[in-house]
C-alpha cells in the first residue's frame, strides 16, 4: 500500500509541471478558426480521502464551438490528462500510479458573455494500492456522533425543564 499523502503530493506537482510544459493533455497552443483564436484550457485535481478528481476546463468563443466539438471529446481528454498524469507521476517518484473510474462524466457549461462560454467536465477516479482512511474512522466517528447528539438532546431536555419551571 502506498502513503496517500506521498500520493497526492505527487500528482499535485506532476499537475503543476503542466503548466509549463508542453503536453498532448491540452490544446492550449492549438489556433482555432479564421482568426486564429487560441483556445484556453486547463485541469485542476481535488483530492478527497483516496479519491481524486479531474477537471478539464475548456474557455472557447461560442461562434467556434462547431470547429471544436469533434475534436475536443471530453472523454478523450480526461483520458489524455491521466496517461499525463501517470507518466509525470513516474518521473517525479520512480513509481507508478493507478486510477479506477468512480463516477460519470460531469459536465457544466456557463455562459460567460455573449461570445464566450465556459465548459468544465469533471470525473472522479479512485487512485488504486491506496487506502480510504474514511473506512477505518467511520465506526469511530459514527460512535462519537450518537455521543454528542445524546449530549445536545440532555441539555435540550433540562433547558426545557428549566423553561417549563420559570413559566
Amino acid at each position: 500500500m502506498k502513503e496517500i499523502l506521498e500520493v497526492i503530493t505527487a500528482l499535485n506537482q506532476a499537475a503543476n509541471n503542466a503548466m509549463w510544459k508542453k503536453t498532448d493533455a491540452l490544446e492550449r497552443e492549438k489556433s482555432i478558426g479564421p482568426r486564429d483564436f487560441k483556445i484556453n484550457d486547463s485541469f485542476k485535481l481535488k483530492f478527497a480521502d483516496n479519491k481524486m478528481m479531474v477537471e478539464y476546463t475548456l474557455e472557447v468563443k461560442n461562434a467556434l464551438m462547431p470547429d471544436i466539438k469533434f475534436e475536443v471529446n471530453p472523454e478523450n481528454k480526461i483520458t489524455s490528462i491521466l496517461k499525463y498524469l501517470k507518466d509525470e507521476y513516474k518521473q517525479i517518484t520512480g513509481k507508478t500510479v493507478g486510477f479506477e473510474e468512480d463516477s460519470k462524466l460531469n459536465i457544466t457549461v456557463t455562459p460567460i458573455s455573449f461570445y464566450t462560454q465556459v465548459n468544465r467536465y469533471s470525473k472522479t477516479f479512485i487512485i488504486k494500492d491506496t487506502e480510504s482512511y474514511r473506512d477505518s474512522y467511520s465506526k469511530e466517528i459514527k460512535d462519537y456522533h450518537k455521543e454528542q447528539v445524546k449530549k445536545i438532546d440532555t441539555l435540550e431536555e433540562q433547558l426545557n425543564k428549566e423553561v417549563q419551571k420559570k413559566n
